[in-house]
């Protein structure tokens, strides 16, 4: 939890923690414990949401024409393509809290993969289970799942967390 920086260089790297920052949040989880218990409710809330439609590359999909139709063989059997396995981006949910540089509090949910921002839905998208994805083809799933949720509800977090401090300031 605590702010790293990451000195890079040719023959090595360092890092450097700054062990303020955890006392300084860990405080303030023991101040105002509604808040922190409101803020992860929802971060957890959100995150099952997530993982319940989140898109998994499947081991096989149907090729598609321009039109979006199955593609044909010469028998009458679907085209099938094999795909490579997924790299699970599904487990890489992390909920977490941290100050950033400008000294505020931050509490975040995010998907450490690379790549997680770049899945979009398609016509075949599927969940880890196998099930159908009800998304709008050629949206950004993250964008979907993790951001706009989060935006709907920021204004009742902050709110949770502004009457905890003014019931501690009493």
């Amino acid at each position: 939890m605590s702010k790293k920086k990451t000195i890079r260089g040719t023959k090595g790297e360092m890092k450097i923690i700054n062990p303020l920052d955890d006392a300084v949040l860990n405080l303030l989880k023991l101040a105002i414990p509604e808040a922190y218990e409101e803020f992860v409710k929802v971060l957890k809330e959100i995150e099952d949401n997530a993982k319940n439609n989140w898109i998994v590359r499947q081991p096989v999909k149907p090729v598609r024409d321009s039109e979006g139709n199955i593609k044909q063989t010469k028998e009458g059997k679907p085209r099938i393509r094999k795909q490579p396995p997924s790299k699970r981006s599904i487990d890489k949910f992390k909920i977490g809290q941290r100050i950033n540089q400008a000294g505020e509090i931050e509490v975040f949910l995010e998907n450490t993969a690379p790549y997680a921002w770049a899945i979009k839905a398609g016509i075949d998208s599927r969940g880890d289970n196998g099930k159908e994805i009800q998304k709008k083809v050629k949206k950004r799933i993250a964008n979907e799942l993790m951001v706009k949720p989060l935006r709907r509800r920021a204004n009742k977090l902050v709110k949770v967390y502004t009457d905890s401090l003014m019931k501690l300031q009493k």
